[in-house]
């Protein structure tokens, strides 16, 4: 099974039959309470220590148990704009002669 994420956190599952595929690979998210994965298979949320980063782990949860490769880095979130009103877009209102 191969599983796509998406930046609204909705994901596709394709089924690759005959395909043999080793863990799912995951990463990392820095939370205010720590470092965070979601499993791909069950979606269950759970805290990850900095030294697993790089390595593979099973599910914690007993129902799940999946494989999952963590990978060595962590996003950094993206600087916040100073920006505080949103720009003017042209639209058609801007091309019209006055």
């Amino acid at each position: 099974m191969v599983i796509c994420g998406d930046a609204g956190g909705g994901m596709s599952f394709a089924d690759l039959v005959g395909i043999s595929l080793g863990p799912f690979v995951v990463t990392a998210i820095e939370r205010s309470r720590g470092l965070t994965l979601r499993c791909p298979a069950c979606r269950k949320v759970f805290q990850v220590e900095r030294e697993r980063l790089g390595t593979e782990v099973t599910c914690p949860r007993s129902a799940c148990r999946a494989r999952l490769r963590i990978n060595p880095f962590v996003p950094q979130p993206l600087p916040r704009s100073k920006q505080t009103r949103p720009r003017r877009t042209l639209g058609l209102r801007w091309l019209r002669r006055r």
